[in-house]
């Protein structure tokens, strides 16, 4: 599948796509986290009927992968992985928000969330604008190199977006 949302795209990943996504895990800012997987490890996930890749692209160049949890039913999508690209520079917020109209408007899911590791905070400052509610803290989740780290739990509940788009119309109708 394809989904347009003005300049950007995101498609339904394949294993066409695998060295593209190997070349962005490889850049410096994707080495915390899980780093990279194997091209084997990408094969198999894309071949689990419940995990979905997207590929986000913005003018025909590719700027991000998001593998999704939860994809065949489409009512609770965690975001697993998002890896970005060397063009994603100030995009993350078009992704996610696209990201986000197609999970409540598109396949109608009940629940987005996802993990982020502590010390993103700029990832954090994101989702909390976003709409999306910080919901734990797991402590030592992640290994980043040798050392465990903690890792934070965001969501976003059908009636949270709801709320959302009905605030930021209320703010947009204001400013005018």
């Amino acid at each position: 599948m394809k989904y347009q949302f003005n300049d950007l795209i995101l498609r339904d990943g394949a294993l066409a796509d695998i060295p593209l996504i190997r070349a962005m895990e490889e850049l410096p800012e994707n080495q915390s986290g899980e780093g990279s997987w194997t091209a084997a490890k990408h094969t198999s996930t894309m071949k689990n009927k419940d995990t979905g890749y997207l590929i986000a692209e913005i003018d025909g160049v590719p700027v991000a992968v998001l593998i999704l949890k939860g994809y065949s039913k489409k009512d609770v999508i965690f975001l697993h992985r998002n890896i970005t690209g060397a063009e994603n520079r100030h995009r993350g917020r078009k992704i996610f928000r696209a990201l986000k109209l197609l999970c409540f408007e598109q396949w109608r899911s009940h629940r987005l969330w996802l993990v982020t590791q502590a010390q993103h905070t700029g990832a954090q400052q994101l989702y909390q604008s976003e709409g999306l509610k910080r919901e734990g803290v797991l402590r030592n989740h992640a290994r980043d190199g040798t050392a465990w780290v903690d890792s934070v739990a965001y969501g976003m509940l059908e009636e949270d977006y709801k709320e959302f788009k009905k605030a930021q119309q209320a703010k947009r109708a204001e400013a005018k």
